[in-house]
């Protein structure tokens, strides 16, 4: 809506706060019966700084847990939650999903991020490391003549 404002005009918008539920940028552990972080997360970071918005939000798991917006058309500040129908003072464009969520026009969706930037890379397996004990002989080799990784260690032919 664009109203004018000294000598020129300004533009109010809607203002929106969601609270939402998401599994993006979590790995269930169920040894640990915890979330765990994602492989190559710094830190032991998770969730939303590690997937970002986008992806955060079009996750399967996501929900909406509640919403509090003022769409400044002089109904003022309002609350939604999923038990409740869905708001009846909808701006044209804008349309409840049938989950009860508020769903914005197509053209404001913002697109997920390309698949290289939904998730930090993977850390590397861990390269096995032959020590002088193994004359020469490379992991292969050594596989290949019948050594596990196990025997290799205990002989102090590879690093652990």
């Amino acid at each position: 809506m664009r109203r004018p404002a000294g000598l020129s005009h300004t533009t109010v918008r809607p203002d929106v706060d969601f609270e939402t539920y998401s599994e993006a940028g979590y790995l269930w552990d169920a040894a640990a019966n915890k979330w765990q972080a994602p492989p190559g997360a710094s830190q032991g970071k998770k969730g939303l700084p590690i997937v970002g918005a986008a992806v955060y939000a079009q996750h399967p798991s996501t929900e909406v847990l509640c919403a509090a917006y003022d769409l400044k058309d002089g109904h003022g500040k309002q609350f939604w939650h999923p038990r409740m129908a869905p708001p009846q003072t909808l701006p044209a464009g804008v349309t409840p999903r049938p989950t009860g969520s508020v769903m914005p026009p197509a053209a404001a969706v913002v697109p997920p991020p390309a698949p290289a930037f939904r998730m930090p890379p993977p850390i590397p397996a861990p390269a096995r490391v032959m020590l002088p004990a193994a004359q020469g002989a490379t992991y292969e080799q050594c596989i290949a003549g019948g050594w596990t990784d196990a025997l290799l260690i205990e002989h102090k032919m590879m690093a652990a």
